[in-house]
């Protein structure tokens, strides 16, 4: 069902937009990864040698002109977008009396909320304008319906994506374009944690006392879940949580 389908990951080289970018590169074999550090040239370039049609963009999604540029070089190589992973995102600690906090609020607003609408606006108005009918699925976060302490922006951010991804999904739909979520719990290897500290003891402790099954997610478990979200025809405008039970306990 999804071979010959052209994918754009935003965060592509690293975490969990790299095992959902893996995954599609098997399913449809044509992958376009965004991410603002330079390394998504190389791995296009490595997946490429592989016999994958890659290509690799080095984009700030948090600024409207590099994400329309970006699009149209998709558009240019491939001729036609029928799916976007919005993966890219960012956290930082800040309390909110910080003398730098709004600029850590700025910052991570910019990329994580602006930088979802911006890749959608783009890519769902070359989908309408062709008539492509495709799918758009926003990664969000278990944070979004939990607190997070020290880290305010976080989850505000990712609260505001469920709610655009349900506001675009609903606007979408009639021109085939389906827009769903997935909201992770705490992923290994992403560093976007703000559940745990970095202390390996005190990463056990978290594991014991807030997840029931008593271990990480992992990047390769969302990117299963992306394909469900792709194949199956009758979704739109839903959140789907893969957390090992973590808001269980909220």
């Amino acid at each position: 069902m999804l071979k010959d389908k052209v994918a754009i990951i935003t965060g592509g080289a690293s975490g969990i937009g790299l095992g959902i970018a893996t995954k599609l590169r098997q399913e449809t074999g044509a992958v376009a990864l965004f991410d603002i550090n330079p390394i998504v040239l190389d791995l296009a370039q490595y997946w490429k040698e592989q016999g994958f049609n890659s290509t690799g963009h080095v984009v700030d999604v948090s600024e409207i002109d590099q994400v329309k540029s970006a699009v149209q070089e998709v558009v240019e190589h491939f001729h036609h977008i029928n799916i976007l992973i919005n993966s890219v995102g960012i956290s930082a600690h800040a309390e909110l009396t910080d003398e730098n906090a709004s600029d850590k609020w700025k910052k991570v607003i910019d990329t994580n909320l602006h930088g979802t609408y911006y890749t959608t606006n783009v890519v769902s108005s070359f989908m309408k304008k062709n008539g492509w009918k495709g799918n758009i699925i926003n990664i969000t976060s278990v944070h979004s319906r939990i607190p997070v302490r020290f880290s305010a922006h976080y989850p505000s951010s990712k609260a505001a994506i469920r709610a655009f991804t349900k506001s675009a999904a609903l606007e979408l739909a009639e021109n085939g374009i389906r827009v769903n979520a997935i909201a992770p719990g705490a992923i290994s290897n992403t560093g976007m944690n703000p559940l745990v500290n970095t202390v390996e003891e005190s990463r056990d402790a978290a594991l014991q006392n807030n997840i029931p099954l008593q271990r990480y997610g992992t990047p390769e478990e969302i990117a299963h879940t992306v394909i469900f979200l792709l194949e199956n025809e009758y979704i739109t405008g839903q959140e789907i949580i893969i957390d090992g039970g973590l808001s269980l306990n909220h």
